[in-house]
């Protein structure tokens, strides 16, 4: 470079001498070594103050008496005292904590999640605070719920048919809805409808017609019916009708306990029902007939209409002897005997006559 000297060491060698030229005077340049290495960037010189030292507005003291500046391998570390007040506005240093401030103006102003200590008083009508739970406070009272139409899906139930409700739905303080008796339905249930919800217990009904009047199919106790008592008979007769249109089956006993001496007379014993409230019978059993010299007996017929058959069956004349028609029945049941004296007036058979019925 131009700056440089060239100069002769004492063994007249050539040496080349670093300097720099400032309007023709040479100055050298000094290398300055620390801890085993010249002094740069990488490998500073440390500083160490022994009295204060000021930098512009910054104040430095040294590390024995009040720390404001050290010099390291780190670098310069600084410690302001002090700073000139930030004119009015908008100015900010770093994270600042808001000790006071202004009141807020009316109106819609907010500061990040506010906690509303008190609000005033709705004013009464639509006036709601998001989602409100409507509670009753005072036990027996009832709290009235208006749904608009225009906030209900499409298909549901609109004001004009939860008017029906009215006066007919309440809730007590347990939280449980109580129906009012009478009218009240639910959904599309209409009362008196016949629907049904489940198992339902009925408590009580209505008092039935007297006559066949049936509630579903309902299993009744059996009923003895006595169609004749038991007594000496010596000649034909009907028995006592008596009403049975509840019942479909029959158990009939004809029970002989005496019978007279002679060969020739002869005992049938009919089982007869009438269709039309007792003016026409037909003959629906005709007990195996009996005989003047014959024993005791009992004798046991079943009449079941729940097998009825898919024939006509021809009631004009009674059923042969030890036969019975089991499709037949009626609203009245009578039994019915023929005695037979061969000629000595002495015919006398003792019998009677029970149905079980069901």
């Amino acid at each position: 470079m131009a700056d440089n000297l060239t100069i002769k060491d004492g063994a007249l060698d050539t040496r080349i001498l670093r300097a720099t030229d400032t309007a023709g005077v040479h100055t050298p340049h000094h290398v300055i070594e620390f801890d085993g290495g010249a002094v740069t960037a990488i490998n500073p010189l440390p500083v160490s103050m022994s009295s204060d030292i000021q930098i512009g507005a910054v104040e430095i003291k040294d590390a024995t008496t009040d720390t404001r500046a050290v010099v390291g391998a780190s670098g310069l570390y600084v410690d302001v005292q002090a700073l000139p007040a930030l004119p009015a506005g908008t100015n900010n240093i770093g994270d600042v904590d808001v000790l006071t401030l202004p009141a807020l103006p009316a109106g819609t102003n907010n500061i990040g999640d506010v906690d509303i200590v008190t609000i005033p008083a709705l004013v009464a009508g639509s006036a709601i605070i998001g989602q409100i739970g409507i509670d009753q406070t005072t036990p027996g009272t009832t709290n009235g719920v208006q749904v608009l139409a225009s906030a209900l899906p499409t298909d549901a139930a609109t004001q004009t048919t939860l008017a029906a409700l009215d006066g007919k739905v309440t809730a007590c303080n347990t939280g449980a809805v109580v129906l009012a008796a009478g009218s009240a339905a639910i959904g599309t249930l209409a009362a008196n409808s016949g629907v049904d919800i489940g198992d339902v217990d009925i408590l009580t009904l209505p008092a039935l017609v007297a006559g066949s009047a049936n509630i579903g199919n309902v299993g009744l106790p059996g009923a003895v019916l006595e169609l004749s008592a038991s007594s000496a008979k010596t000649e034909s007769a009907n028995g006592t009708a008596v009403a049975c249109g509840q019942y479909r089956r029959f158990a009939v006993l004809l029970d002989v306990t005496a019978l007279a001496t002679a060969a020739g007379d002869t005992l049938d014993v009919f089982i007869d029902f009438s269709p039309d409230g007792g003016t026409t019978y037909v003959n629906a059993a005709h007990f195996t007939q009996q005989v003047g010299t014959g024993s005791a007996a009992k004798l046991w017929a079943v009449i079941d209409s729940a097998n009825p058959g898919t024939s006509v069956v021809d009631v004009t004349a009674d059923a042969a002897a030890s036969a019975v028609r089991p499709a037949l029945f009626g609203g009245h049941i009578r039994a019915r005997w023929a005695i037979v004296d061969d000629g000595d007036v002495d015919a006398s058979f003792t019998f009677a006559v029970t149905a079980y019925a069901q």
